[in-house]
């Protein structure tokens, strides 16, 4: 139901599921559920059940469980991404720069960079909530320059010689890049 975008149904078979596992006293496998519960809650909006969910998570990484150890990547990936949905920039850029990067091409280390840019250019874009500084208000040159970065698939994911060849660029505001 995840990757069909039915994110309510989904929720309620990781609940289920969860649920089992604590039935089971399955340590070892709970603190997938909870991580992939939180991520379902954050994508629904609701990032204060989420924080109840990665607490848990977060005791059980301060307790030692390897099971929970093995997960703390993913919760402070989470915590970053809650972050940015709730336009809290700092506090994304603070948890998304505590994930360390990994060899293989997980979520966290595609996205983890991304929403750190993101956030970097959310904070450098506003000088308040809600108002943009006063040159990009003014209309000057620097105005196009300083909404527009670019993001390329070989940044994101490591250079390849496909990769690079696939590289787009893409301004924050979702439209392509001038070349």
């Amino acid at each position: 139901a995840t990757a069909l975008g039915r994110f309510p149904e989904a929720l309620a078979h990781r609940e289920r599921a969860e649920a089992i596992r604590r039935r089971q006293n399955d340590v070892s496998a709970l603190p997938y559920d909870l991580a992939n519960r939180a991520d379902l809650l954050i994508r629904l909006g609701r990032a204060d059940d989420a924080s109840g969910v990665l607490d848990e998570l977060d005791a059980g990484i301060r307790s030692g469980v390897d099971a929970y150890v093995g997960r703390s990547r993913r919760a402070g990936y989470l915590r970053g991404l809650a972050a940015v949905m709730a336009l809290r920039p700092q506090d994304a850029i603070r948890h998304l720069r505590s994930v360390p990067p990994s060899g293989g091409g997980d979520e966290a280390s595609i996205m983890a960079p991304v929403l750190v840019g993101y956030a970097q250019a959310r904070i450098t874009r506003r000088t308040g909530p809600g108002r943009p500084p006063a040159a990009y208000a003014a209309g000057s040159a620097s105005r196009a320059s300083s909404a527009t970065t670019v993001f390329s698939a070989s940044s994101i994911c490591g250079s390849s010689p496909s990769s690079s060849r696939r590289s787009a660029k893409v301004s924050l505001r979702g439209r392509p890049a001038p070349a």
